[in-house]
């Protein structure tokens, strides 16, 4: 299903630039598009008018697609999120994304998580990391609190222990959904 959205997006934003050319064409040569309106306008005096409104409306969806694309371009062109550590040999840079992966990965292992999402955010000029983690947890043996901070310090030694920072900045825990069972593997309860 997640395929399906950037492809119809993509048919909108081609059909507009499509139709933004073609008014913008008609703006100026309307004949070309319109074979029995300008007639009739011509009589009534309002070419001009018809001309400049649809010339601008194509310009304006033509202006909306060219700004879409370039924000797209933009976007891309990002640099990649890391973390820089200097070393005797030089700077070692880590992305932040492959050690995101590897905190969801590890703290989704503990039996009353079923999953987690994690964000990591260089504060202090990259000296330490913010952590903002979603979680789905089991209802189970801990309460929210104590499974909160159950998690916090695993991601707080995880941190330590994969980036060597010995700084942590906050690290904020937050339970999305309480899934009604023991633990993973459990019944769950409908």
């Amino acid at each position: 299903m997640r395929i399906l959205s950037p492809i119809f997006s993509f048919v909108v934003w081609v059909f507009a630039f499509v139709v933004g050319v073609a008014l913008l064409v008609a703006g100026f040569y309307p004949r070309l598009l319109f074979e029995d309106v300008p007639n009739f306008l011509y009589k009534q005096g309002a070419e001009h008018t018809l001309q400049s409104v649809v010339g601008l409306v194509g310009a304006v969806l033509v202006l909306m697609v060219v700004l879409r694309l370039a924000f797209l371009v933009s976007r891309g062109e990002r640099r990649e999120r890391i973390i820089s550590f200097p070393s005797s040999a030089g700077n070692v840079n880590v992305s932040l994304d492959t050690i995101e992966t590897f905190l969801a990965r590890g703290g989704s292992s503990l039996p009353e998580v079923d999953r987690l999402t994690v964000r990591l955010v260089p504060v202090d000029n990259g000296s330490t990391v913010k952590a903002d983690v979603m979680a789905w947890v089991y209802l189970g043996g801990r309460n929210a609190r104590e499974l909160g901070e159950r998690l916090r310090g695993y991601f707080v030694d995880a941190t330590k222990d994969v980036l060597g920072l010995q700084e942590i900045g906050d690290v904020t825990i937050t339970v999305r959904e309480v899934i009604e069972s023991e633990a993973r593997g459990g019944t769950q309860a409908r």
